[in-house]
């Protein structure tokens, strides 16, 4: 898999883990399986990023999707600065989760 399309699929995720965040806001346990979820696709795409801006480049082909106008699409690619700034959303990501066990009473 190519380091934009990993980016591409952890982008991916955290939108799923939206829905699924709406879907469990009445569960008593929603904030650690949401946050949870969201620190391990922070560390995935962190990794990538890391290891990518550390040398692997021969791994980083460009993703087009279909989507916008019919004859452009949107173009993806991953350069030093995109991933220099994936590694600090993405640190403030896995960051973000709250300590064990910070569970409000009922």
């Amino acid at each position: 898999m190519s380091a934009v399309s990993l980016q591409m699929a952890c982008v991916a995720g955290l939108l799923g883990l939206a829905v699924l965040a709406i879907f469990l806001s009445r569960s008593k346990f929603n904030t650690a399986v949401i946050y949870s979820a969201t620190l391990v696709v922070s560390a995935i795409a962190l990794i990538g990023s890391i290891r990518w801006l550390l040398g692997d480049t021969a791994n980083a082909v460009g993703l087009t999707l279909p989507v916008g106008l019919p004859w452009l699409g949107a173009h993806f690619r991953l350069d030093a600065l995109a991933s220099f700034f994936l590694v600090v959303v993405n640190l403030g990501g896995a960051a973000a989760r709250p300590l064990w066990p910070r569970l409000r009473p009922p």
